[in-house]
């Protein structure tokens, strides 16, 4: 072995050392000057980059884990590392595509799912989080910290039923956690504010008796005047929408689908001289203006009725606490 080498060797070996050790600022100085002697190591350029992020920092560790996906760019652990530090620097977008990368390469990857989830989370795209989160617990059931991030993604939707059951999966795994318990205890407090609110149905009262009922369910019957102002609401939003559907479909058909056809015959005919074609653009933007404002109040209207629905839902559930 020629004395370079072995230069190298121990200049690796210091740096593992400290490393187990956590001495992090001294692995630092130890892999840097092996990647003088020898850069073409990616292994040494992970260990640097990892050992630079146990330091906080994360850009210097981003270049490190540049370098060795430079040098091997099969290996999974760089890319999957990027995406967690772009997670912890707000960049999500720029997160998800390094551990999509890195997934492609390492299909088992716990940490790259776990942290495709966050990047999810934090887009605000949450079938897609608990989808990636999800996927943590099939290749670790035990995996206490994904139920938690589960609890947590529900408690975003305001599911604050499914954000306590998962809670308490976390804590079957890890009993006595405070970070869990404390999510726990805020989430009942919210579901106990939930039932006492006062909303458009008045104030809910939690101790009343359940009513005889005949259905096969065991909600409580609701009372005549409760049934009369939940169907006559539940009416007008639908007519509401009905209206703003039919609105939107009869401009569709009529005056917007005359200015489209318009600028298709004159586009395919080749008149498209400068001052009618531009008076037909502008036809064309207001048309399409028009159609996504009717396509906005459709889905307002849509949006009242599902939020009634809710409420109605909601009313139900605290009746039964």
């Amino acid at each position: 072995m020629s004395e370079l080498k072995a230069d190298y060797e121990d200049l690796k070996f210091a740096g593992v050392e400290a490393y187990k050790k956590r001495q992090f600022p001294q692995a630092i100085e130890f892999f840097t000057q092996a990647t003088e002697l020898d850069s073409s190591d990616p292994v040494v350029w992970e260990l640097l980059g990892t050992s630079q992020l146990r330091s906080s920092l994360l850009h210097d560790a981003v270049d490190s884990f540049q370098q060795a996906i430079e040098k091997n760019p099969h290996r999974s652990n760089s890319y999957i590392n990027i995406g967690a530090i772009f997670n912890r620097l707000g960049e999500f977008d720029k997160a998800i595509d390094f551990l999509q990368r890195g997934l492609q390469r390492d299909k088992r990857s716990i940490e790259g799912y776990y942290n495709l989830g966050l990047a999810y989370r934090r887009l605000d795209d949450f079938e897609l989080a608990i989808t990636a989160i999800k996927q943590v617990l099939r290749l670790n059931p035990l995996e206490w910290d994904a139920f938690y991030q589960l609890g947590k993604i529900y408690r975003d939707q305001g599911k604050t039923n499914l954000e306590i059951k998962y809670y308490h999966k976390a804590l079957d795994l890890e009993p006595g956690n405070k970070r869990v318990l404390k999510s726990l205890e805020l989430a009942k407090r919210q579901r106990t504010a939930q039932a006492e609110e006062i909303n458009a149905f008045g104030r809910l009262v939690d101790d009343a008796p359940l009513r005889q009922t005949n259905s096969t369910t065991m909600l409580p019957a609701l009372t005549v005047p409760e049934r009369l102002h939940d169907r006559e609401i539940v009416r007008l939003c639908a007519i509401a929408a009905e209206y703003a559907a039919v609105d939107y479909m009869e401009f569709l058909q009529g005056e917007g689908r005359q200015i489209l056809d318009k600028l298709k015959t004159r586009v395919s005919s080749g008149k498209s001289y400068s001052s009618s074609l531009r008076e037909l653009h502008q036809d064309y933007r207001k048309t399409a203006r028009d159609i996504a404002a009717r396509r906005t109040l459709v889905n307002q209207k849509m949006l009242q009725l599902q939020n009634h629905e809710n409420q109605v839902l909601a009313q139900m559930e605290a009746k039964l606490q």
